[in-house]
């Protein structure tokens, strides 16, 4: 069964300037830290990475709450009041 994992990591550039990035990940076991520095350095090679955090999101519950927290900082909060207003209607 798959799970859903937040992994949270920094991209640093030549300045020292850090770029934070969130990726959601859904996969059966944990995912390992040195394999996604590794995906992120071979995409961005002009960032050296690191893994900050991986979070397991346990409950259905915990899955959508991320995932309105993160709409809204993605979207706005005014996309998310107007879904609020859709669903209240």
């Amino acid at each position: 069964m798959e799970k859903m994992f937040i992994v949270r990591a920094v991209g640093v550039d030549e300045l020292g300037v850090e770029t934070p990035t969130t990726i959601p990940m859904k996969q059966a076991e944990a995912p390992e830290a040195d394999l996604i520095v590794e995906d992120l350095d071979a995409q961005y090679p002009h960032l050296k990475h690191r893994v900050v955090e991986i979070e397991e999101l346990k409950t259905p519950g915990q899955v959508e709450d991320w995932q309105h927290s993160y709409l809204g900082t993605v979207m706005g909060t005014d996309s998310q009041e107007g879904d609020l207003d859709k669903k209240n209607a």
